[in-house]
Parts: structure tokens; C-alpha cells; sequence
């Protein structure tokens, strides 16, 4: 009898054992661990690949080209995104001459598949470089080379993006080409936070033009009143996500070359800091060649901000890094570019305003 009680105070002591090793456990509302957190909230989300921000070196990049190019590691934070640890300087020449071409690149071992993706990265222009006829191409190669050209016309932190659509990417950069320079320059610019990251799925637009035009207006403005109307569209073969697209009518000439869209924000004006703006155009083939420049106007005087889409025939996305406070109007205008003269429609769908 006094062996039976013994087993059974043993098997008490071993449950309670176990109880309190598990009642030491942390509950979901719990301080999470330090050191968990300080991995969680890193300078890159950890969902992007490749994770290039230059913290503590260049990570593998090399410069080559025209303009004697040279790239060390900056710790200076004024010339690093979001006050991070450090970026990469990359200090060049040009000149009148033209056409002088230098590269920032980096070999990726293995390949990246980009089928899905978007590769982006944070440009530093000083203030003297801006608006001396100087553009970039961010690319890609497989090695076959991918492109997209961004006229460098704006100083401070800018964003630039490609979405390749491509598999077994081999290498990715950024060239600088002084095609149009106006004036002789040297100095540095700075290249920070290279990321490539899923595409988001279609119909989480900020716009989707599924039902109603989304309040849009028609521009009045002498030389930029090439629009005639804008309504909803519902055939499925302009459409490029949901119910419904927007039917613009433009009326294009060498007289009034250039139609005006937008919101007016007067009443509430919008907070677009490192925000990105995207949008789908379905373009006829009469506007092959014609631009939409998305538009950003700020403050009290609507001074003009805007990035360039080339408008090719077919469904084109467009995307600019807004980057603006205050902003007043947001909208697209569309441009004849020295082109032919048009009369029909272009389509317009899944406006998103994004980080």
C-alpha cells in the first residue's frame, strides 16, 4: 500500500514539473525576444532578394565606362536613403561631347528569376546634375540587355524600376548616359537600397475605374486641352483588370498638341512622400510614339512636377516616384511628342498610388 502511494506522489511531482515548464512559456502577448525584433525590422524586408543596401560595403558592384568612374562605400548619412548606414558613391565626368556612357552593375551568381518582379533601386542627384540633359537606364541582362529610360531632371532621392518579366538574370545596374548634356559636370551620385520584389496582383489599384470614372476632370488650359471627353469603358478588350476601364477621346494637333486629366486634391491635399504612382494605358496605334507625362502639381501655385511614359502600341505601364508633399492635382497628361496628329482613344485602368 505505502509502495502504491509513492508511485503515485511521483507521477504528481513529475505532472507538475512539466506543468510549470510549460506555464514558463512566453503567451502571444508577450514582449517579443530583442533580438527577434532587431532582425524583423531590418533595412530591406526580408520578403526582397537581392538585399543590396550598403551598409558595411559595396557588395560586390564595379563602375566601368566613360567619365573616368570611381565607386567607394559612403557612410555619410546626408547621402544615404532613409538615414541608413551607408550607400554607394559613385563619382564621374561628362562633358559636351555626348554620348558618354558609364555603368554601375553587378554580376548575381546564381541567376534571378525576374518573371514577376520588380527591380528597383534609390538614385542621389545633386542639385547641380539635375536638368543638364542627363538620363539613365536601369537594367538587366540574361545576358540579352532590358532597359527603361528615366530623364534625370529632378534632385534629391529618386526611385527608378524595371519589370523585366525575364528568367535566369544574370547581371543588374544602372547606366548613366550624358546623350544631350548641356553643360560640362563632376561630381558623385549616390545609389542605395536595390531591391527586386513581387509584382502585386491586379485589382488592388487605388483607382480601378471599375464603375465610374473616379471623379476625374478635363483640363482647360490653352495648348493642353487635346481631350475632349473621358466616360466609362466596359469592353473587355480595353479593360485590364475588373469591370471597367476609362475611355479617354483625344483630339491631337501640332496646334494643341498636348490633353490634360486629373484630380483636384484643393480641398485635401495629398501627402505623396516616397510614394510611387502607377498606371495602365491601352495605346491605339495612332498614338504610337505619343508620351503621358504622370503629373503631380504642388502648393498654392500648382507648380508642375511629372515623370515621362513612352506610349507604344499596346497595354504600357507607367510608373513615377512622386516623392512630393502638398500635392494639389494628380493627373496625366497626354503628349504628341512632334508626332502624328490623333483622333480617337486611349484607355486608361488600375491607377495605384504605392510605397
Amino acid at each position: 500500500m505505502k509502495k502504491g502511494i509513492a508511485i503515485v506522489i511521483a507521477v504528481f511531482f513529475v505532472c507538475y514539473a512539466v506543468l510549470a515548464v510549460s506555464c514558463a512559456k512566453k503567451s502571444p502577448t508577450e514582449a517579443a525576444d530583442p533580438t527577434a525584433t532587431a532582425t524583423a525590422t531590418t533595412a530591406i524586408p526580408p520578403s526582397t532578394v537581392p538585399p543590396f543596401n550598403f551598409e558595411t560595403s559595396i557588395d560586390g558592384f564595379t563602375t566601368d565606362g566613360a567619365g573616368s568612374p570611381a565607386i567607394s562605400l559612403n557612410t555619410n548619412i546626408t547621402y544615404t536613403y532613409n538615414a541608413s548606414a551607408g550607400s554607394i558613391r559613385l563619382d564621374f565626368g561628362i562633358t559636351t561631347a555626348g554620348n558618354e556612357q558609364l555603368y554601375l552593375r553587378k554580376t548575381l551568381a546564381p541567376a534571378i528569376d525576374m518573371t514577376n518582379k520588380r527591380y528597383a533601386l534609390m538614385v542621389y542627384i545633386p542639385a547641380d546634375l539635375a536638368n543638364k540633359g542627363i538620363g539613365a537606364n536601369i537594367f538587366i541582362n540574361t545576358p540579352s540587355w532590358v532597359s527603361k529610360w528615366v530623364n534625370i531632371d529632378t534632385a534629391g532621392w529618386v526611385k527608378i524600376e524595371l519589370e523585366p518579366g525575364l528568367a535566369n538574370v544574370t547581371e543588374i545596374g544602372i547606366q548613366f548616359d550624358a546623350l544631350n548634356t548641356n553643360a560640362d559636370w563632376t561630381g558623385a551620385v549616390f545609389v542605395d537600397y536595390v531591391t527586386v520584389s513581387d509584382v502585386p496582383p491586379l485589382g488592388t489599384a487605388d483607382y480601378g475605374f471599375n464603375t465610374t470614372t473616379e471623379g476625374m476632370l478635363i483640363g482647360t488650359t490653352t495648348g493642353e486641352t487635346a481631350v475632349n471627353e473621358i466616360v466609362l469603358n466596359a469592353d473587355a478588350g480595353f479593360i485590364k483588370h475588373g469591370a471597367g476601364s476609362m475611355s479617354v477621346s483625344v483630339t491631337a494637333t501640332s496646334a494643341n498638341p498636348k490633353g490634360y486629366i486629373y484630380w483636384d486634391f484643393a480641398s485635401s491635399p495629398q501627402n505623396l512622400t516616397n510614394k510611387t504612382v502607377e498606371v495602365h494605358f491601352y495605346v491605339p496605334a495612332g498614338m504610337n510614339g505619343y508620351g503621358a507625362h504622370l503629373v503631380a502639381k504642388t502648393g498654392a501655385a500648382l507648380d508642375w512636377h511629372s515623370g515621362w511614359v513612352n506610349l507604344t502600341t499596346g497595354w504600357v505601364k507607367g510608373s513615377w516616384f512622386v516623392n512630393l508633399a502638398d500635392v494639389q492635382q494628380l493627373g496625366i497628361m497626354f503628349d504628341r511628342n512632334g508626332t502624328a496628329d490623333f483622333d480617337g482613344i486611349i484607355y486608361v485602368d488600375e491607377y495605384d498610388i504605392r510605397d
